[in-house]
Order: structure tokens, then C-alpha cells, then sequence
């Protein structure tokens, strides 16, 4: 029994002087520690249906029965110093500046846009057979000219619309003064009497790129993203 037992001793002492080594290296992939470039996302533009608005929106306020489709649940709307919020608030408004005029037909001679908000260039022509601005029905035809700012959603649908347009101008030509241009449409706006009519001109473009800013500020301060382009310059023009 001394001998198994001796050998069994001398194979234990044999295995523990053995020295084991450290283990082998984890796999790394340092190539994925590298800087790696960022995939092109492309141009952001408008979608499909985006495009389509100023076409639809031209036959919505020739005739108000496919308006409701096109605004949004929760819609703005703001011409002057009114405001309207939500579709139904917005469709009344829509009623109030517009409705007074019948037999509607609408323009549009141009229209700048991005993947954000449309400007959109107008003129509505009609009749004017009920009561508008203070004015009574005169039954007289007119055409309002202005411009209209457009934010939209993916979907086609309207979020917001500011809307622009002279109605000093539009008076005079109900009233048969003509067509009321020069210092006494700046004086409608409050911009006359500050210099030539070519100022007050300039301050009433800024007034209205004013807008612009001012809602793209909201939309930052809301945590919304701001509109791209420098100076709200647009990036896609169409005629």
C-alpha cells in the first residue's frame, strides 16, 4: 500500500509546481473605436402631400366644404390682431375674412416652401353680398391680394396660417375709390407718416417676415424644431 500512496504524492507535488499562464485576450473590434462617418440623410424636403397643400388650400377657400379636411384638430390661425385656435375657431375666422365674398375664385401665383411652413403667394375675387370689415354688402366684385404663411404636417394637414393682405385696399376698390395704393394704404397699417412711401414699404415686408420669426421662436422655445433658412428664406420655390 506505501507504494501507491508514494506515488500518488510524488504525481500531486509534479502537477502543483506547474505554473498556469493568463488567460487569452478578450476580442476586441477597436475598428468600431474608430470615428465613423455619419450617414447621409439627404435634403429635408416636404412630402408628397405637404406639396399639395397650396393647391388644396386654394380650392378650400373657394369653397369652404373641403376646409375641414385640410386644418388640423388643433389649427391656429391669425390674421392682424386676431388669433383663432383650433379647427373650429379657425373655420370660423376662415368665414369672417372671406365668407363675406360669393362666387369665390382663387389664385395662386406663387409659392415658396420648405419641409416646414409654405408662403403662399394669392388673390380671391369675388363678390361682396354681406357685410365685411365694418362695410356694408355693396354687391360689388374684388380681389384680395396677399400672402399666406402655411405650417404643415407630414400628412398634408394645416397646423398654422397667418394670413396678410391690405384691406384698405380692398375697401377702395368696393367703395369705386380705385385702387388705393401709396401713403393711404400705409396709413391703414400705421406705418405712414415716418418717411417716403418706399420705407414704409420696406417696414411692412419686415412686419410680415416679423411673423415668421416670431412663431419659429415659439416653436424653439417649445422644445419644436426651428424653420430652416437663413433669414426664413424658403428652400423650394414653385410658380
Amino acid at each position: 500500500m506505501r507504494r501507491p500512496i508514494t506515488l500518488a504524492l510524488a504525481l500531486f507535488v509534479a502537477c502543483s509546481s506547474d505554473k498556469v499562464g493568463p488567460p487569452p485576450a478578450p476580442p476586441v473590434n477597436w475598428a468600431s473605436l474608430q470615428p465613423q462617418p455619419r450617414p447621409d440623410a439627404g435634403q429635408l424636403k416636404p412630402t408628397e402631400r405637404e406639396a399639395l397643400v397650396a393647391s388644396a388650400y386654394a380650392k378650400a377657400l373657394a369653397d369652404f366644404g373641403t376646409l375641414p379636411k385640410l386644418l388640423g384638430e388643433s389649427a391656429n390661425m391669425r390674421f392682424g390682431k386676431q388669433t383663432a385656435h383650433g379647427r373650429e375657431a379657425a373655420l370660423a375666422m376662415h368665414e369672417s375674412i372671406f365668407g363675406a365674398f360669393a362666387q369665390r375664385t382663387v389664385a395662386t401665383s406663387r409659392v415658396w416652401m420648405n419641409e416646414r411652413y409654405q408662403a403662399i403667394e394669392f388673390s380671391i375675387t369675388g363678390s361682396q353680398t354681406r357685410d365685411w370689415m365694418g362695410l356694408a354688402a355693396t354687391q360689388k366684385q374684388a380681389t384680395i391680394k396677399g400672402i399666406m404663411l402655411v405650417w404643415t404636417s407630414d400628412d398634408g394637414s394645416i397646423e398654422d396660417v397667418h394670413v396678410m393682405f391690405d384691406v384698405a385696399q380692398v375697401k377702395a376698390q368696393l367703395l369705386g375709390a380705385g385702387d388705393l395704393t401709396g401713403r393711404a394704404c400705409l396709413r391703414e397699417h400705421g406705418l405712414a407718416g415716418r418717411g417716403d412711401e418706399r420705407a414704409g414699404r420696406t417696414r411692412f415686408a419686415r412686419r410680415a417676415r416679423g411673423a415668421h420669426t416670431r412663431v419659429s421662436e415659439a416653436r424653439r422655445g417649445q422644445g419644436g424644431t426651428p424653420d430652416r433658412g437663413r433669414g426664413g428664406l424658403p428652400l423650394y420655390v414653385h410658380r
